[in-house]
């Protein structure tokens, strides 16, 4: 029988033993005969096998042939010679080019693949030598080629690293020291079919060659599968080096391949650090880390915006990468925490983790749970578990992230209640496991007050073990020291404060299950401050527990509460003896700066009534559910106020009459320091990374700083400082929440005594203060103040602000863009230092307090607070001045004289931010203007401002606001025209702009009604006009001109719905 007889032979028994409708008898006789040829001649089997899998037979023939083939390999392939077996190979690589060539399917190019990766491994790294340079020839060949070489790359390392008792040990170690060896071929060989296919398949697919595209879309996919089969053991430099991590992070923001990328960074993110890692292995594990947290932030922001529909592909994604960074945190962390600003953008990307818990709860949550469990079961085996804690630290975030999502209340998976009920069974575990451990080192007891903390949102919905945790807390609270005669202790004071804060956390996110032991709360805190046992600032923690357990409670049960904490404060806050001792002129403040005890004291009260005002008031829930009830309920502490704010005004003024010259001047070296920003102050403002203080430092939040014995030592520059600070902060803060408790600050406050407070020494007033001030007490004010008390309150506070603001501003810029340095006039702020360093600060410094005096601008200019000038029936002058803040404050001319100027002067200075806030009162002002029949107002908004606005298209900086004030050019010279010479005067004056173009503009502007044409007209004249010298507008033309082109995101995620829906879809989401 001659081969192409036996080839026919074994043909028909395969087809028989394959047939469905072949009989029993005749499939068995099949068999028999197909294992008679597997154990003939070797050489007859290596000949028909090879007719056999050409093309002329069918598919499941050439398939069977092939793995004769392959089992020839395997098992005889010693049988044949030398040279046989080069031959064999030969026509083995030879079939890859013809499968190659012929376009055959997917599991025949599979076969010939796995058949040379087979020969490969028998024959030894000799023959894979000598392969390398033929394998890289054919895969320049064409794309089905370059997949059939990336085919047999997979296969070949994927059965080295998997046990296969068919290659023995030391064959496998050679073959895989002969691949370790060729990764400077073989991964630079991937790298670029990687990018040669990915790129040739958009092309194609941009050109409708949907055919073609498929043929590199194939290669692209079959490169990142050989490239996941060497994830998992090459040297991770390697990976780095030759384009690897580059490649696959690149391919993640496309839809097509996005997945098989990530199992690529899924894998290289679990593998454990070696001992021996070096540089280069950590700066391949930081470019991993960085291509992770890019794609974590672009995949947030499309899911936050709204802008992409989410689907099962979307949500496995962010799976594999959430997945990939808790790896990497886990095997890595050292990478990581090595760099503060690179932990804290890691930290806040596990954000992710949230948005995969909200879609598989149950999954996140078992996860998470097991993870904690197995690191926590580990640290109790460390013979030092406290300098192990940076894992177990890094998943407190996880736990926090899923348990918010998994009881957020908005969790909406079709079963919510089910997989809230399976994941309470399972934080339960974990919470006993947290209930069981006897830490009391500060670390531990700190971190486990963490864990405590993020569980709150389950303990909501499982009340049940409420008690437990209180009770756990308190038994943390007390193991830790109170007394702190030792500085090198103050971990444990740090510790003792955040215990207290997970009260507060705790009461917050838990809700009404902690109402059942509120009293148990409050009577195991009056014994242990009865006892000696708790320090000011954490009573003060506790406070604020019960004010935000109350508001669950209700309006009464709220206001009994609140009269309850603070009955007590009002005792010593009213008494006139130490307001007269202190306050009364400033040697009484100096005295007070050095009496700690009642210094602090204050603070604390001071802070309470902050606290006070931001946890009280009526739910916004309770709000929605009974908006009658709510608005008859007057607010808790409204009663309250007329006590609460004479003394903190006094306080404020004495604070503030420090940086008055001739108060300065007889000040005591450690005051005056104090009075200077700190160096975390200063580090901040140039933008330079913030000193590293000790844990335990100095806080606000007890009072005590560390190099105090028992709170006794004198008070030196840096507690004063912060103690200045601190009262400023809340102090301004308690004025401004005061605004919002209903109208009780306006008509039961003395505006007297806060213009005194406020405004009295305004003009030594440094800028970062003013600032602050505006921002804290102007704002709030302006906003809520009844418009019936416009004249009695802003005029009062705003006209003094105003001449002192827009002075100091326009010198200071002034100097800026004259000279360089804006000289900021403050006294004691800036000092020190070298010289650039001050410019830029002061600079940072006018550029803040321009953008929240424009901020003030802006409010004032909102439609809120003008009513009348958007009504819909045409409005009286005096209707315009009763209902709109801007008509009010214009009326006053002392008020409208540095308010307007300031408004001409904004469009000089260099400030985008400042100039976007400023465009919005001009809007008002223009409105009201056209509202009004104030002559005088016309004048300058048709001449000064209109001027103004086309002097301030003139700078680079303004180009984000360009289109609103183009916008207020046409609006004016629309709207007053015809009634003021002054608009067509200031357009006749630009440089290439006659009579006649004015003429055929202005018919152009009357032939249509669209306010978006119009200000189009309005813009190309201005352009024209100027010879192209209005840089806000050139520049923003051609900002328009670039985001045409390349403003497109990095991946849609719309993806299969609108696929199948509309047909529409083009280029590799068209043929996937």
């Amino acid at each position: 029988m001659n081969g192409s007889d036996t080839a026919s032979e074994v043909a028909r028994a395969i087809v028989a033993a394959l047939g469905w409708n072949s009989s029993s008898d005749d499939r068995k006789a099949a068999l028999s005969y197909l294992e008679s040829v597997k154990a003939g001649d070797v050489r007859v089997l290596a000949s028909t096998s090879f007719l056999l899998v050409k093309k002329d037979w069918p598919s499941e023939v050439r398939l069977h042939a092939f793995k004769l083939l392959q089992h020839l390999v395997r098992l005889r392939w010693d049988e044949l010679s030398s040279e046989e077996r080069r031959e064999f190979a030969k026509v083995s690589i030879d079939l890859m080019n013809e499968i190659a060539n012929s376009f055959e399917e997917w599991a025949l190019k599979s076969q010939t693949a796995a058949l040379v990766a087979e020969i490969v491994r028998r024959e030894g790294v000799s023959l894979w030598q000598e392969l390398v340079p033929s394998l890289i020839s054919i895969s320049n060949s064409g794309p089905t080629h370059a997949e059939m070489v990336c085919m047999m790359l997979r296969w070949l390392p994927e059965d080295i690293t998997v046990h296969n008792e068919d290659l023995e040990g030391e064959r496998r170690r050679l073959l895989l020291r002969g691949l370790t060896e060729s990764l400077p071929e073989i991964l630079p060989l991937l790298y670029t079919l990687l990018e040669r296919h990915f790129g040739a398949a958009m092309t194609e697919a941009g050109r409708q060659q949907i055919d073609i595209a498929k043929q590199h879309a194939a290669t692209v996919t079959a490169t990142l599968n050989a490239i996941t089969a060497y994830v998992e053991w090459a040297p991770l430099p390697y990976l780095a080096k030759y384009g690897t991590i580059h490649g696959c992070g690149f391919l993640l923001s496309s839809p097509d391949f996005r997945v098989h990328a990530c199992e690529f960074f899924k894998l290289v993110s679990s593998r454990k650090r070696p001992a021996d890692a070096d540089s280069d292995y950590d700066s391949a594990i930081h470019s991993i880390l960085v291509i992770l947290m890019n794609v974590s932030t672009d995949f947030l922001n499309i899911s936050e915006s709204g802008s992409g529909i989410m689907n099962d592909s979307d949500f496995e994604f962010a799976e594999c990468i959430c997945e990939s960074l808790v790896s990497l945190g886990s095997t890595n962390l050292q990478c990581i925490t090595g760099d503060n600003e690179i932990l804290s953008q890691y930290l806040h990307k596990l954000e992710l983790i949230r948005l995969i818990a909200s879609f598989k709860p149950v999954i996140a949550v078992t996860k998470v749970s097991e993870r904690v469990s197995m690191i926590i079961k580990s640290l109790l085996l460390a013979p030092l578990p406290s300098q192990n804690l940076a894992t177990l630290e890094s998943m407190q975030l996880a736990v926090d992230n899923v348990v918010a999502a998994v009881f957020d209340g908005s969790n909406d998976t079709g079963s919510g209640s089910d997989a809230q009920l399976a994941s309470c069974r399972i934080l339960e575990g974990l919470l006993q496991q947290l209930l069981s451990l006897n830490w009391t080192e500060p670390e531990l007891v700190e971190l486990l007050g963490h864990y405590f903390e993020v569980l709150g949102p389950f303990l909501k919905y499982h009340p049940d073990a409420v008690g437990s945790v209180i009770n756990k807390l308190f038994e943390l609270l007390n193991s830790l020291p109170i007394v702190m005669k030792d500085p090198s202790i103050s971990g444990a004071r740090h510790a003792r404060l955040h215990i207290c804060t997970s009260f507060v956390r705790l009461a917050k996110t838990a809700d009404t299950s902690l109402l059942p032991h509120m009293k148990g709360i409050a009577d195991t805190v009056s014994y242990l401050q009865k006892e000696g046992k708790l320090l000011r600032g954490e009573h003060n923690l506790f406070g604020e527990t019960f004010l935000i357990m109350a508001s669950a409670a209700g309006p009464q049960q709220q206001q009994e509460v609140m009269t309850w904490l603070l009955e007590p404060l009002s005792h010593q806050w009213t008494q006139l003896e130490w307001q007269n001792a202190y306050l009364s002129d400033p040697g009484g403040l100096i005295k007070l700066c050095g009496e700690t005890q009642f210094m602090w004291s204050l603070f604390h009260t001071v802070t309470f009534f902050e606290k006070a005002l931001k946890r009280s008031g009526v739910r916004k829930s309770s709000v929605n559910n009974n908006d009658s009830t709510a608005s008859s309920v007057p607010h808790p502490l409204a009663s309250h106020l007329p006590w609460m704010l004479p003394p903190l005004l006094k306080l404020l003024r004495a604070i503030h009459s420090l940086w008055s010259p001739p108060v300065t001047q007889m000040l005591p070296g450690e005051i005056k320091a104090a009075m200077a920003m700190s160096d975390v102050e200063r580090t901040t403002l140039l933008g330079e990374s913030n000193p590293k203080m000790p844990k335990g430092g100095i806080n606000f939040a007890d009072g005590i700083p560390a190099h105090m014995k028992d709170g006794n030592a004198e008070p030196n520059e840096t507690d004063i400082r912060n103690w200045l600070k601190g009262i400023r902060d809340s102090g301004y803060n308690v004025l401004g929440l005061s605004t919002t408790v209903g109208e009780s600050f306006f008509r039961c406050t003395d505006v007297e005594a806060v213009d005194l407070a406020l405004m009295e020494n305004i003009s030594s007033m440094e800028f970062r203060h003013i600032r602050q001030l505006v921002h804290s007490v102007l704002l709030p004010l302006v906003k809520n103040c009844p418009s019936d008390l416009w004249d009695m309150w802003l005029k009062r506070l705003l006209y003094p602000l105003l001449v002192y603001s827009h002075q100091a501003l326009r010198c200071s810029w002034s100097a800026l863009l004259e000279e360089g340095r804006a000289k900021v006039p403050d006294l004691c702020g800036v000092i020190g230092g070298p010289d650039l360093k001050v410019e830029v600060m002061e600079e940072k410094l006018l550029r803040f307090l321009t953008r929240e005096i424009c901020t003030l601008l802006s409010v004032l200019g909102s439609p809120g607070l003008n009513s009348g000038l958007h009504s819909e029936q045409l409005p009286t002058d005096s209707d315009v001045l009763s209902s709109s803040v801007v008509g009010f404050l214009l009326k006053n001319k002392d008020i409208a004289v540095p308010l307007l100027h300031m408004c001409l002067d904004a469009f000089t200075w260099t400030d985008g931010e400042a100039m976007v806030k400023v465009t919005s009162f001009c809007g008002a002002i223009v409105s009201l203007a056209i509202s009004t029949n104030n002559i005088e107002l016309r004048q300058f908004v048709c001449k000064d401002l209109f001027s103004a606005i086309i002097q301030g298209l003139a700078l680079e900086s303004n180009a984000s606001s360009s289109s609103n004030l183009v916008g207020l050019c046409c609006e004016i010279f629309v709207s007053f025209c015809k009634q003021d010479p002054a608009p067509r005067q200031i357009l006749l004056s630009l440089p290439c702009i006659g009579p006649q173009d004015l003429l055929a503009f202005e018919e152009a502007l009357g032939k249509t009604s669209s306010p978006k044409e119009q200000k189009q007209l309005m813009k190309s004249l201005l352009l024209v006009g100027t010879a192209n010298q209005l840089k806000a507008l050139a520049i923003q033309r051609s900002l328009n001109l670039i985001t045409n082109v390349v403003a497109r995101p990095r991946s849609t995620l719309p993806p299969s719905d609108s696929r199948t829906d509309d047909g529409s879809a083009i280029g590799l989401a068209a043929i996937m």
